[in-house]
């Protein structure tokens, strides 16, 4: 089972932890570290990687789950449950143009905040990052799969 954002929440919520307002939104492209363990489990991760958040809500790590990485704004970033759940807070699988329709169609939540780029940010940011972010989705699916 993948969930990503608000999939993630759920997922977290079902495997018995708390879903609450993160005390910071957390709007563009900002990098997460992905933890030692979570590295030994998928290979595939990098130390870092800048990814699009586009959330207010966090979690609380699920008993018995690694966790998968961390950002300034948002200590639970994800996280992998016993080989069968894998959940992303951030987004991989973003493209130029998605990214700029939810830029666009979601315009009243670019307010002013340390972690909410403006929608000129967004999109210029975008074509730097938005492929090698579904890269990083393909490797990571690839493996969880086959683990």
């Amino acid at each position: 089972m993948i969930g990503i954002c608000l999939g993630a929440q759920i997922l977290a919520n079902i495997l018995g932890s708390r879903v609450f307002q993160n005390p910071e939104r957390e709007i563009g492209w900002y990098p997460v570290q992905f933890t030692e363990e979570a590295r030994a489990l998928l290979p595939a991760l990098p130390e870092f990687q800048t990814v699009l958040h586009w959330h207010g809500d966090s979690f609380d790590l699920p008993p018995d789950a690694v966790r998968l990485a961390a950002s300034e704004a948002c200590p639970e970033q994800g996280f992998l449950y016993r080989k069968q759940a894998l959940a992303l807070q951030f987004h991989l699988e973003m493209t130029v143009g998605t990214v700029a329709a939810i830029a666009e169609g979601c315009r009243d939540e670019l307010t002013p905040g340390r972690y909410i780029q403006s929608e000129e940010t967004l999109r210029e940011l975008s074509p730097l990052y938005a492929h090698g972010a579904q890269h990083l989705l393909a490797r990571m699916l690839d493996e969880f799969i086959v683990a």
